[in-house]
This record gives structure tokens, sequence and C-alpha cells, in this order.
């Protein structure tokens, strides 16, 4: 099969190397932008998945198969990298009481029988700090999800400032605090969470966040396969009547135009169309079927009048005189004056039944048929005896 003309860069894709490289670029690529938080700033989380897709495309890879695992590789290791190598650290790190500028450290105590927690916090300014405290619904690598609620605190005594608030045992919430336009850093509160919640949070956050550009994956994934067997089963139709020569036969060579059986010049660009013998003769014996040659057992298409190896005449099929067949204006070949399609390409012809047929002979000087009451020759000009 030749490399189509319009693709120039064939020579390499689809190539074993340009697949793995496909395959390779992809998962970097998509790794990176969810490790860097790119699809938070620069683009949605469909447009990870679609690059996933799109990228080992461009490179060839049509394999179901190889596409599939390079959506599971990403979705688990997007996920246990993110979880382990990544969240994990940054809550652990997260989790202490020291807090930089005017804010001086923080302490949770769980009222008893009760889920309502009292925090405690010492500030030195001038108003009563806000707490901000968010628990921790989904993750990506470093990034923390979750709806952020407030509590204006209270002064208990001195610079301690109190507020109760109410915190569901085994989550994660981080904490901060602000007042008089100063922020203090974020913190996890651990009192109410274990190395084991922890885990189980981090792991169903990156599963959640990086489970949307995998299902956007695998939806592309699935209905460009249903189109694409579609596409085949219709191409395998189209063969099988004739209508589309098989794949590599199709083409032409100066322009990739898809060539139809029968057309002897390229409607594009007018090269001539240089189809092997043997695909058009298989193109022809799909569309008529074929019958043994009763000499020498040769595969004959139902309209060949004669087997085209040992020149035997099939039976019941009369083989036409000069004279009783015309050229067909299409595909060149010999067709009876009577046919109103072409039994070779099938190109149906003009409806002369109204008019009489008319009796020809041949032209003395250049063979073309004529009709019998012509007095010159249309194609050399020869000019005929009126006897």
């Amino acid at each position: 099969m030749e490399n189509n003309p319009r693709k120039p860069y064939n020579g390499f894709i689809g190539t074993t190397r340009a697949k793995i490289l496909g395959l390779v670029l992809a998962f970097v690529v998509t790794f990176m932008m969810m490790y860097l938080g790119a699809y938070t700033k620069y683009c949605l989380f469909v447009f990870v998945g679609a690059l996933l897709f799109v990228i080992p495309k461009a490179f060839g890879v049509k394999s179901f198969k190889a596409m599939a695992v390079l959506g599971v590789a990403f979705f688990l290791v997007t996920t246990f990298v993110g979880a382990y190598l990544v969240t994990i650290p940054t809550i652990e790190d997260a989790q202490d009481t020291e807090i930089e500028g005017t804010f001086y450290g923080y302490d949770v105590q769980q009222i008893s029988g009760t889920d309502d927690y009292r925090i405690y916090i010492h500030y030195d300014g001038a108003s009563a700090p806000t707490l901000n405290y968010t628990q921790i619904t989904s993750c990506s690598f470093e990034y923390l999800f979750g709806s952020q609620k407030t509590s204006v605190m209270e002064k208990a005594s001195g610079n301690q400032y109190t507020t109760t608030v109410k915190l569901a045992d085994n989550n994660v919430y981080l904490v901060s605090f602000n007042a008089d336009d100063k922020w203090s850093q974020t913190s996890v509160i651990d009192e109410t969470i274990n190395s084991d919640t922890l885990q189980k949070t981090a792991i169903a956050g990156n599963m959640y966040v990086n489970g949307i550009p995998t299902v956007m994956f695998f939806l592309v994934l699935l209905f460009s396969t249903w189109m694409r067997r579609n596409f085949e089963k219709q191409r395998a139709k189209f063969e099988a009547e004739g209508r589309l020569y098989p794949k590599g036969y199709g083409l032409c060579k100066k322009c990739g135009m898809t060539v139809l059986p029968g057309e002897k010049v390229c409607r594009k660009c007018g090269e001539p169309i240089d189809i092997p013998e043997e695909i058009q003769r298989a193109t022809l014996a799909k569309l008529y079927g074929t019958e043994k040659c009763p000499n020498c057992g040769n595969d004959v298409i139902k309209i060949e009048k004669v087997c085209p190896r040992c020149k035997t005449q099939m039976p019941g099929r009369e083989v036409l005189a000069e004279g009783e067949t015309f050229k067909c204006s299409d595909c060149g070949a010999d067709v009876p004056v009577d046919a109103d399609k072409c039994p070779m390409c099938g190109v149906k012809f003009e409806d002369d039944s109204d008019e009489p047929a008319v009796e020809c002979f041949k032209c003395s000087e250049c063979g073309e048929l004529v009709p019998e009451n012509a007095t010159f020759c249309e194609k050399c000009g020869a000019k005929f005896d009126k006897d």
C-alpha cells in the first residue's frame, strides 16, 4: 500500500515508534496538567481528557486496547501518585499549630458527647478574628477543594478568642484566621482525623478529580470506536457490492482522491487511474458472483462471456459478433446494443427504445461502426458509395 500523498508524514506516523511516542507524550502532558493544576487555571477537566485521546491518535494509534490501557494507567497513576506523594505530605505539613504573624497558635477541644468543638486562638490585634474552616471533599495533588465556612470569634480573656463549630469526626478540615486585613497560614485540624482518615480522604479526593477527565476520555474513545466500526461495516458492504475498491487501491496516486470502480481518470485532477487487473476482477466478482469454467475450472465472473484463462465460451452466454455491441463510454467494456446499462460498471444509458434499430457496417478505412445509410465516416471522414 502506498502512502497517501495528502499526508506527507506517513513515513513516520503509524509506525511502532510513533505509536509509543504518542502514548507516552499523551500521558506526560496530561499528567503534568493535573500535577501543575493547569486544568483549574487555563482549561477544563474535559480538555485534559480530550488531549489524552487526541495526541495518540495524531501519532497513528488505532488500537482500542492500547488506548484503554492508557486511560486506566492515567487514572491509577494520577490518583495514587497524587494521593501518596503529594496530597498526604501537603496535609501533613499543614498539621501544626504554629501560625505566622500576629496569630499565636490555636487549640481545639471537643465538647463531650457532641460533635461541637471549641476553638481558641491568641491574637494581639484590635479586632476579633474570624475563623475560616473548610471540609476537604476532593483533592488533586496539592490542590484541596471544599466549601468554606466562617465563624466570628469572641473574646474569652486577654488576647484569647474562641468560637464553637460543628466538626464531623474522621474528616479533614483546613483552618485559617483573619483580622485587621491580616491572615494566618492555612493549617489542618488534626484532632478529628487519623492516618487512615487522611489516606482515605486523599485517595477518594484524587479519584474524584482525576476521574472526571478519565471518564471524558473513555466516552470519546467508545464513541469514536463505535463510529469507526460502523464506517468499516459500511465500507465492507460497499466493497462487496463493488462500489468501492479494497483499501490501498482506491486512491489517486497523484492527489489522493478516492477512486470508484469503473473510473478511468481521477475526478479531481484528471490523472489516469491504474488499478491492478486482479483488483478490478475481484471487485466485479463480489458484485456479480462467479462460477467455474466447465473446461479448466477457473473462476469466471458471471458477466464474462468466455473464460479468461482458456477462452472457452461459457454455457448460455452468447458471444456477440461485432456490430451487435458498442463500447461503454465509462469503462470501455463491450455492451450489447439493446442493453440499458453497462454489465461491467453499471452506468445507465439513455433509453432509445422508441427509435427503430439502425443496422451498421464497419468503415473500410478505420473500422468504425457507422449506420448503413451514412454517406461518410464521422471518425475518419471517408466517403461511401451509394451502392
